[in-house]
């Protein structure tokens, strides 16, 4: 038994030295963005937008917004449920959402044919690139940080 307790722990500490940089550095924006929940969203904007270098995607602002006003306003996939709308704005006041991106990592892959030496064909290459980006949405309630998701 205490073979397999030991093999487990190995096999777990194997795994999260395996994260991708993705998953690190939204790990990153979650444990950065956890000790700013009640801050005030000067404090919060300037950690994002100065510090982490994350652009404005999109926002709206809202007087006592109810569930139907959220969904209309949602960002297409990023946006809240019904049920988190719900639990997110159920208290009255002022609400203002934005949602933050910034490029995480580019990836650039070539593909063509190859000849019969082994060589590359001239004119059938082509180039795709693949950015990922990290996406950071806030929900400020009367100028302080309610609510944070972050991902990719």
């Amino acid at each position: 038994m205490k073979i397999k307790i030991a093999a487990l722990c190995f096999c777990l500490a194997g795994l999260a030295g395996c994260m991708s940089y993705e998953g690190q550095q939204v790990k990153l924006l979650r444990e950065g963005l956890q000790p700013m929940l009640g801050r005030s969203e000067t404090d919060v904007l300037d950690l994002i937008v100065k510090n982490w270098q994350y652009g404005v995607l999109d926002q709206w602002k809202a007087e006592n917004p109810d569930v139907a006003h959220v969904l209309r306003n949602n960002y297409r996939t990023f946006g809240f449920s019904r049920k988190e709308a719900e639990i997110l704005f159920a208290e009255p006041g002022s609400y203002r959402v934005m949602i933050f991106t910034r490029p995480l990592r580019t990836e650039e892959l070539t593909t063509g044919s190859i000849d019969s030496l082994g060589g590359g064909v001239i004119g059938t290459s082509e180039r795709n690139v693949s950015v990922t980006h990290g996406y950071i949405r806030l929900v400020i309630h009367n100028g302080i940080l309610a609510h944070y998701w972050a991902g990719t």
